[in-house]
């Protein structure tokens, strides 16, 4: 079940960048989010919420950015939250709001977990992450190149069997 989600949540990502992508580093996932026809804000939130998706109807999609967090983890969010928006969009799901919390295990909740295998996917496409392990690349040049965090990079790495 497990690798199904991931693979449904790479299959997905893959799918947005070659609609939505301009073949730029790092990914932009703001652009892309705006680009689905979702705003994105920065907002002031409490320490324990990283982010949240709001569908107030079905035109009007809302992701909101904790604005005390690194440029990184606001990244990782929008394309987290973009993961959300994509998997429940597939489904015609036309009700829905997610509220990201700090310290949630995602593989606790299926949703979760789905939401970060997109984020990563989409901002740290296979192909390329693969060439720059393999190149030589360390963590703090990938952090950098994809514009994530040092915490996104290895489980990307290990992700892809790459640790």
């Amino acid at each position: 079940m497990a690798k199904l989600i991931k693979d449904a949540a790479r299959d997905d990502a893959d799918l947005v960048l070659s609609r939505y992508w301009t073949g730029g580093f790092p990914v932009d996932p703001v652009q892309i989010a705006k680009d689905l026809g979702i705003n994105v804000w920065e907002a002031v939130m409490p320490p324990d919420i990283a982010g949240e998706l709001y569908q107030t109807d079905p035109q009007n999609v809302d992701i909101y950015l904790n604005r005390n967090d690194p440029e990184a983890r606001q990244t990782f969010t929008c394309a987290h939250e973009i993961g959300h928006y994509w998997d429940r969009k597939q489904r015609n799901d036309t009700q829905y709001s997610f509220t990201d919390h700090r310290g949630e295990a995602p593989s606790d909740n299926a949703l979760e977990w789905y939401a970060d295998h997109f984020a990563a996917s989409l901002l740290m496409p296979e192909g390329p992450f693969r060439a720059m392990v393999a190149g030589g690349y360390g963590i703090a040049d990938l952090m950098d190149f994809f514009t994530v965090s040092r915490q996104a990079v290895l489980a990307r790495m290990r992700g892809l069997g790459l640790d």
